[in-house]
């Protein structure tokens, strides 16, 4: 016996997964770019180097939205950089 039903399903969660797939990648993405952002800025300023270093996984995780089905992901730089800062005990980047 044929069950449609089934089809749906199975169809469902590979659509779910590509999705869940492609949020993460970009996730990933913005992660690379703005860190390398950040590196560039600080130039040859090694405390701001380090702060980077020491603070920006944990500071992009509490930057970064991965959004919902209604609305998109990204990152608030705002609040990336302002968590650096703090954590870091120094302005090293200008918050707007």
């Amino acid at each position: 016996m044929n069950k449609p039903w089934v089809k749906n399903i199975g169809l469902a969660i590979i659509v779910a997964g590509i999705a869940v797939g492609w949020k993460l990648w970009n996730k990933s993405e913005s992660e690379d770019g703005t860190k390398a952002d950040l590196v560039t800025i600080c130039a040859d300023d090694k405390a701001c180097l380090k702060a980077v270093d020491t603070h920006f996984e944990a500071c992009h995780e509490e930057a970064y939205s991965i959004g919902s089905r209604r609305r998109a992901g990204g990152l608030d730089s705002s609040k990336l950089v302002r968590c650096i800062n703090d954590r870091s005990g120094k302005a090293y980047f200008a918050v707007e």
